[in-house]
């Protein structure tokens, strides 16, 4: 089944998907269409979507999910690093940026906050801004009792 069959899948690039794996999203969708308020449901929908390469609906999925749970560590940490492999310009920037903030709301997750300050400063943003955000991630998890100094030894 060609993923360019799906009418909301439009901007997602032409994959290939199984048979078993259009299936399961089918009926995920429909199980999420009845309950939107099963964790369980939406990890599995955005497996299936990621499995797939269906990048546009697995944003959306992921989006969806995040409107109704705090996201895991796990999960944040697999939805920016899809995210930033296909980052091709400033707006794409800017976006995923964005997307390591909303992850920093969530929970107090140094990995993060050092995955964040990594990307920025591979990304060639200005020294002060790199700075206001170290002294962020200090002020946010530079007392963490196990990571904090991994903060404090990258600053």
């Amino acid at each position: 089944m060609s993923a360019m069959d799906e009418d909301d899948s439009s901007s997602d690039e032409e994959f290939e998907v199984s048979t078993e794996d259009y299936e399961e999203m089918t009926r995920l969708e429909k199980e999420l269409s009845d309950d939107n308020r099963n964790y369980d449901k939406h990890v599995k929908y955005i497996g299936v979507l990621r499995r797939s390469k269906l990048r546009e609906r697995l944003r959306s999925a992921r989006e969806a999910m995040s409107d109704e749970f705090p996201l895991s560590e796990a999960l944040w940490r697999e939805w920016l690093c899809d995210e930033v492999e296909q980052v091709a310009g400033a707006e794409d920037l800017a976006r995923v940026a964005d997307l390591y903030e909303r992850a920093e709301e969530d929970y107090l997750f140094p990995t993060i906050w050092l995955e964040h300050l990594g990307f920025m400063e591979a990304s060639g943003t200005g020294v002060e801004n790199l700075r206001q955000l170290f002294e962020a991630a200090i002020c946010a998890v530079g007392l963490h009792v196990t990571q904090g100094t991994a903060i404090w030894n990258a600053y």
